[in-house]
């Protein structure tokens, strides 16, 4: 039955199955042809647009998959004929995993060959980077296509979701006056896309099974709309703990350069002269 939804979606979206992996393919090749600095400069942009263009490509790939067999609603074929409802998800998965991370993983590795790696570390490499984007951009655009029923309802929700977002962060700004966060010159930055990613991949943990196994639609878009705010408020408790321990780091290590400076500072007996003491001799 899984094999049978697998292939009855590719027969409706090989076209579309075909210009993600021309555009996966391209992008890769326009990557590699850059080289490692980017030169020349005039192709830069380009490239950096069709990454984009491949992502928003595979966004409606996997939404155009999902909704072949709508969840939402009463009315859809698939709910009257003994087709399980974990199968379907499976289906679903299982196309998404060969129509787009297959094609994916090729692009990779070509790439890796082509920059001169072995063709262990290229395989490693690709296969890291293909879970990643699986886990936290495929799963998630499957779980809000799986609430909606057609690509514009994907696109607002989208929208909506991203436009909270960014009021949170522009409310965050404000009350900090204007300044960057604490870590954002730090090393700490990795947090940031880590906190967001981590997010998508709990929403979709979520919202998939409420999908495909209770068809709860209704508790599904109160979740979408409840958890960015939640999020956000989380997020701002994590920054203050990680400004309050920062701010404590800094205060001890200034302590203790004072107190480095004023022991270095005095003058040692040497057996010859009077001189400073080098580093690390105490």
């Amino acid at each position: 039955m899984i094999w049978r939804i697998v292939r009855k979606d590719w027969k409706l979206l090989w076209p579309l199955v075909a210009m993600v992996t021309v555009a996966q393919l391209g992008n890769a090749f326009l990557w590699q042809a850059l080289g490692q600095f980017g030169e020349p400069k005039g192709l830069l942009l380009t490239a950096q647009v069709l990454s984009y263009l491949v992502f928003l490509g595979i966004a409606a790939l996997i939404a155009a998959a999902v909704q072949q067999d709508v969840v939402p609603g009463v009315s859809q074929d698939w709910l009257i004929r003994p087709i399980p409802r974990g199968a379907m998800f499976r289906a679903k998965l299982l196309f998404v995993l060969l129509c787009v991370h297959g094609p994916m993983l090729l692009a990779d590795v070509l790439h890796g060959f082509a920059a001169g790696f072995t063709a262990r570390d290229a395989m490693s490499a690709a296969l890291v980077r293909t879970v990643c984007v699986l886990l936290a951009f495929s799963l998630p655009v499957m779980a809000l296509a799986s609430a909606t029923r057609t690509l514009v309802q994907v696109a607002v929700d989208f929208l909506g979701i991203w436009l909270l977002v960014v009021i949170g962060v522009a409310v965050g700004v404000a009350v900090r006056g204007g300044q960057p966060p604490v870590f954002a010159a730090t090393g700490m930055q990795w947090m940031t896309p880590a906190f967001w990613s981590i997010l998508a991949l709990t929403s979709a943990v979520v919202v998939l099974p409420l999908q495909y196994l209770r068809r709860s639609t209704q508790s599904t878009r109160m979740f979408l709309v409840c958890a960015p705010v939640l999020a956000y408020r989380t997020w701002a408790m994590k920054v203050r703990l990680v400004a309050t321990r920062a701010s404590r780091a800094n205060s001890a290590s200034s302590q203790a350069a004072m107190g480095c400076l004023s022991i270095t500072g005095c003058p040692v007996r040497s057996k010859s002269k009077w001189s400073a003491p080098l580093p690390g001799r105490w």
